[in-house]
């Protein structure tokens, strides 16, 4: 309490000026701290430079394998609860092809022992956890992928949005704070409760041709970038 209700404002009012991430995150501190309009402005994040290149590392060997050539979609974000992992889930469950398999990333050891000893019946052997992957190897996982799941209600900016369309992946998240700020060429949004909206963008992103879906990658890294 006493960093968040006296460090922090007093570091801000003796700032030459404050820099966020996002217009969302703009707004947001100026509803707690409106004396700061003058001296508050957005620079939003970048992403590394080696999603433009090529993956210099493949999926791990181990990842590789369990997954057997099936395709997968990828979910970013572990267990907090603001992440919903559950929704993801949700969305895996509705879909009518049972071979589609969902890798999720950033879960340590001991969350991963409690999600699959939870995971329904019908689910067990679809959910795959990555363990710790470097930046390659997420962008080779992003690229190979046939959607990334983002079903987070707030970020301040929301990476995983600009990684996945850099690396040429169509990615369906809601349109919550920041992440408004990140609709690009391979970006589906979605209200967040409607399971109906997110399966049919998931089937949209499953059914998207080769060549469509070049074509738009190739759009979506310029927007990146």
């Amino acid at each position: 309490r006493l960093y968040w209700d006296r460090l922090i404002p007093a570091a801000l009012q003796r700032a030459a000026h404050v820099i966020t991430i996002s217009e969302s995150s703009r707004r947001d501190i100026l509803a707690r701290w409106p004396g700061l309009e003058p001296r508050l402005s957005v620079i939003h994040h970048g992403i590394d430079a080696a999603y433009f290149e090529p993956p210099t590392a493949p999926v791990p060997p181990m990842l590789q394998q369990a997954l057997a050539g099936a395709a997968y979609a990828v979910y970013v974000g572990g267990p907090m609860q603001r992440k919903r992992f559950n929704w993801a889930l949700r969305v895996l469950a509705a879909q009518a092809d049972p071979t589609l398999k969902l890798v999720a990333c950033g879960f340590g050891a001991a969350a991963r022992d409690t999600v699959r000893a939870e995971l329904p019946r019908e689910l067990q052997g679809r959910v795959l956890f990555a363990e710790f992957l470097s930046d390659a190897e997420l962008q080779a996982l992003y690229g190979d992928a046939s959607v990334v799941l983002y079903p987070t209600l707030y970020e301040g900016f929301g990476f995983p949005a600009v990684e996945a369309q850099a690396a040429g992946v169509p990615v369906i998240f809601s349109p919550l704070g920041s992440l408004a700020e990140l609709v690009g060429p391979l970006a589906t949004v979605v209200p967040a409760d409607d399971l109906d909206a997110w399966a049919a963008a998931v089937n949209a992103a499953l059914a998207l041709g080769a060549e469509a879906r070049a074509c738009q990658a190739a759009q979506a890294r310029a927007w990146a970038a």
